[in-house]
């Protein structure tokens, strides 16, 4: 049954818009946490084998991460020290999910934190195949993320063959994402770090960078003649149907339907049009208009 999930609020100029889709599994779940003072959270997750992960994670994740961004200071090292204390809230969580949830399941993450002071980068994390792209005001993407597949990630293959690991079928004991968080029954049948639970970090100027195809890092002053930013995150129900220039026209299109922008009428948009290219999986999609 189609949910749509709607909301839309202006904070530091972030409108953001949520639909999800569930298909059968309804593992799927999305997270916009906008009440805080210094950064504001933003996600979707993909969960696998179970709910348990997924939503221990939902429960948990956002205020470790805020810890980790407010504990890493303010110096010259920023960029490092938060790298570290967000990998070290990942390790945790999983250690804890291990240990307390009773089913086997896993989950896939992409976050997005933006910072409310126009000094600090935003940061973009990512474990899996949910994605994050930025659409350009012609509709075409800028990916913010890679995605851990054998299929699409040389240094994923990389990775995991140094450790001694020979996949079958571009998939790990038929697990298809190499980084996931949980998934006890597979990563106890490879060796230590094949399905990584490590996530990659981004630091992104949104009003530079992400006109651009490359993250650049260290903190800049906001510049206010700087465009707009239009960020699309969604679960892998996304895309895996509909290629990239599909999604960009239509989240693109649909944002200026009305007076105010409107990322719920993009959101959707591109929602639909996955379904209608044929998805059978649980669909999330979480569309930021940033302004400068």
């Amino acid at each position: 049954k189609l949910q749509f999930l709607y909301f839309i609020v202006l904070i530091m100029r972030v409108f953001s818009g949520a639909v999800v889709d569930f298909a059968f599994a309804k593992e799927d779940r999305w997270l916009a946490i906008e009440d805080e003072d210094d950064w504001k959270l933003y996600g979707v997750l993909d969960g696998h084998g179970g709910k348990q992960a997924v939503d221990r994670i939902t429960r948990e994740l956002p205020e470790m991460l805020f810890g980790a961004v407010r504990a890493a200071g303010v110096d010259e090292r920023w960029e490092h020290s938060v790298s570290a204390n967000i990998v070290s809230c990942f390790e945790r969580l999983e250690n804890l999910i291990f240990s307390e949830i009773e089913d086997d399941s896993g989950a896939c993450i992409t976050i997005v934190l933006v910072p409310c002071d126009a000094d600090f980068p935003a940061l973009v994390i990512n474990l899996g195949d949910c994605r994050a792209v930025r659409v350009t005001p012609e509709g075409l993407l800028s990916a913010l993320t890679k995605d851990h597949h054998l299929h699409t990630n040389d240094a994923e293959k990389q990775r995991i063959h140094a450790l001694g690991y020979t996949p079958v079928g571009n998939r790990v004991a038929g697990l298809e994402p190499t980084r996931t968080i949980g998934d006890a029954d597979v990563k106890t049948k490879v060796p230590a770090g094949v399905v990584s639970c490590i996530p990659e970090i981004y630091f992104y100027e949104l009003d530079t960078d992400c006109n651009t195809h490359e993250p650049k890092k260290g903190k800049k002053k906001h510049q206010s003649s700087a465009p707009s930013t239009l960020l699309v995150l969604a679960t892998d129900g996304v895309w895996g149907t509909i290629d990239g220039s599909a999604v960009g026209m239509a989240a693109r299109r649909s944002l200026f339907k009305k007076a105010k922008p409107s990322p719920n009428a993009s959101a959707r948009a591109v929602t639909e049009l996955a379904r209608l290219r044929g998805s059978v999986d649980d669909i999330t999609t979480l569309v930021l208009y940033i302004e400068p």
